[in-house]
């Protein structure tokens, strides 16, 4: 696949590598890290919440908690997908440290991805909202709507085509081979540019590959959880049947609350390795994903030019930038024309009151004011 988009030659057999994901034993170990340390600072957090003495601290300990969270999931599956990356590249796959302080500096440019996803959407949403404004026109409106929604409709599912099968799945791989913010962005106009429909149809294979993989592992971990689930019930107690998730969970509310924990530590131990066993299956078949994915980014950006959709990208930049310091300018100028103004005007003296207008008596001729009701000299009303 050199250089158009050209299916037929696509290695989708490279694809089937996405199976090393259930071997990564380094990955897998940053994985459980990352599960342990996400899960103990929820649990943290939801019992400091618990314990917060006002509605506001209660709040700020959600948002803190909520943020914590991001950091630590963030962090932690950017590391396994770093270390994924390398297995993917054929090269030796750095240690669980390195990987995490790697992850943690992807961070910004996730947000920054995020950040102008999320701008993307509102200036499409913005401009559909001006659509439909129009489109309340008396007489023509309806007619406008007739054509107007299905282009809003067909151009919003092309966009969250584009960030859901070639912005999130390519950019993570593109940030975790090493590439700056720039470039990350650069491979993805080019992909879209000329090998939209190469990605298209490699992630559907993929996710063939992740279906059939998943069904297998969770065929087989399914019935044994439930077996010895309840061979468990049957040595300590009924209360650990596998139909008793409720209990569990209504066990963990309680000891939040501060209470005691309905059904003693069976319960609780019973609920923890529940999400210990289903976590290490997630991890596992998320590692195959991961992997894939970086697989994927690897197939479709193999010899593929990425010169001018970087040119194209920083005279797009340059614009806006130019745009951006002509309208601060014209702010600015704007901003010194009103002080100006203000100024002038706190400068100049008051204006001299006017006088009030002096009128003629219609009978006798007589000066009077525009308010007086009657002539000061015969007495003539004045008015209507």
């Amino acid at each position: 696949m050199a250089g158009g988009e050209l299916v037929q030659d696509l290695p989708l057999a490279k694809v089937l590598r996405a199976s090393e994901g259930l071997t990564q034993w380094l990955a897998l170990l940053a994985s459980i890290v990352t599960f342990f340390i996400a899960a103990v600072a929820g649990a943290l957090g939801g019992y400091l919440t618990t314990r917060a003495g006002s509605a506001g601290m209660a709040m700020f300990m959600t948002a803190l908690t909520a943020l914590v969270l991001f950091v630590v999931m963030a962090t932690g599956l950017s590391a396994v997908g770093v270390m994924l990356m390398d297995r993917a590249k054929n090269i030796e796959v750095r240690s669980t440290i390195d990987a995490f302080v790697y992850g943690l500096l992807c961070l910004p440019k996730f947000i920054g991805m995020a950040l102008a996803l999320a701008a993307l959407l509102l200036v499409v949403m913005l401009v559909a909202a001006l659509g439909y404004f129009i489109c309340k026109i008396p007489g023509i409106g309806p007619v406008l709507l007739v054509f107007a929604h299905p282009v809003f409709v067909f151009a919003m599912a092309a966009l969250l085509t584009a960030i859901a099968w070639v912005a999130v799945p390519l950019f993570a791989p593109a940030v975790w081979e090493g590439r700056s913010f720039g470039e990350a962005l650069s491979v993805l106009l080019a992909v879209t540019r000329h090998r939209l429909v190469a990605v298209v149809v490699t992630f559907l294979l993929l996710y063939i590959v992740v279906v059939i993989i998943g069904t297998v592992v969770f065929g087989m971990l399914a019935p044994a959880y439930l077996s010895m689930t309840g061979v468990a019930a049957g040595v300590i107690g009924p209360e650990l049947s596998a139909s008793s998730f409720g209990t569990m969970f209504a066990s963990i509310a309680q000891l939040f609350a501060g209470g005691e924990s309905r059904g003693g530590g069976h319960i609780l131990a019973a609920l923890i390795a529940t999400l210990i066993i289903f976590g290490l299956a997630v991890s596992v078949l998320a590692q195959v994903w991961i992997m894939g994915v970086n697989l994927v980014y690897l197939i479709v950006t193999e010899g593929l030019d990425v010169t001018a959709s970087q040119a194209a990208l920083a005279k797009g930049l340059t614009q806006m930038k130019q745009k951006a310091a002509e309208a601060q300018d014209r702010a600015r100028q704007a901003a010194d024309r009103a002080r100006a103004a203000a100024q002038a005007a706190a400068a100049a003296p008051p204006a001299p009151a006017r006088a009030a207008a002096m009128l003629n008596c219609p009978k006798c001729k007589a000066v009077v004011s525009a308010g007086d009701p009657f002539c000061n000299e015969c007495g003539f009303k004045l008015g209507a």
